[in-house]
């Protein structure tokens, strides 16, 4: 989240988790988080506290996200492409795996033009 916000323009720093939720306790009094406690808990600590590491974009880092988010992609598209020759034989009900046989006998082939 932070190199997309960091591409959009906008400013970024990290903040340490044990900091925001010691703030989150001592601004509330006990320890509960939810997302509107911790949004701002971040933003006391982002805005009050010096020294912590401004965020920078980061090529490499967007280079392998894009790299992955295209493999999840063909990864995808291959389980697709599988599942539906799958249908296909499976659908053709003299076909040896639909029959549960373990072989074509000639007529089969004869059947659809092809060479036994």
């Amino acid at each position: 989240m932070a190199q997309r916000l960091l591409e959009a323009g906008e400013h970024v720093v990290d903040v340490p988790a044990k900091l925001a939720a010691r703030v989150r306790l001592f601004d509330t009094g006990h320890n509960r988080k939810t997302d509107a406690l911790d949004a701002h808990s971040i933003a006391v600590v982002a805005v009050r506290t010096e020294g912590l590491r401004v965020l920078q974009v980061d090529g490499e880092l967007e280079a392998l996200r894009m790299l992955s988010d295209r493999r999840e992609e063909l990864t995808r598209l291959r389980v697709q492409t599988v599942n539906r020759g799958v249908m296909i034989v499976l659908d053709e009900p003299r076909h040896p795996v639909a029959t549960g046989s373990t072989g074509c006998s000639p007529s089969w082939y004869r059947a659809r033009g092809r060479r036994t």
